[in-house]
């Protein structure tokens, strides 16, 4: 993910786009983003910009598409496994699809990406 915060702070230094593109180890197009917000907002300062307004400034709509999901609850999931040796994740995520829900399912590989996290931590 770029660092558009170091980006910013490069910019205000008045470094060149290739400088700042070669140590953020980002792109022209990131760069050139930046020295517009720059531009419209007034912004002198990196210090003077809050996490909120880079966060709103440079969204790149990630988190709206989890919303968009059905949540599977997978405290419940293991627990359940934990209990019956033959409950696998396949059986799981059938259920987890056939279950009626207000947003989309993940798909069988998401699914265990997501229990296979939620396991490490």
């Amino acid at each position: 993910m770029t660092d558009y915060r170091k980006i910013l702070t490069l910019l205000l230094e008045r470094r060149s786009y290739r400088d700042v593109a070669e140590v953020v180890g980002c792109s022209h197009r990131d760069v050139a983003r930046v020295k517009q917000v720059i531009a419209v907002h007034g912004v002198e300062s990196a210090g003077a910009v809050s996490d909120a307004e880079l966060a709103e400034w440079f969204s790149d709509g990630r988190r709206r598409v989890s919303d968009e999901y059905d949540q599977p609850d997978l405290a419940r999931v293991l627990a359940s496994m934990r209990q019956n040796r033959h409950f696998t994740l396949l059986l799981v995520w059938r259920r987890y699809t056939d279950a009626r829900g207000v947003g989309k399912k993940y798909g069988y590989s998401q699914f265990c990406a997501l229990f296979a996290d939620y396991v490490r931590r």
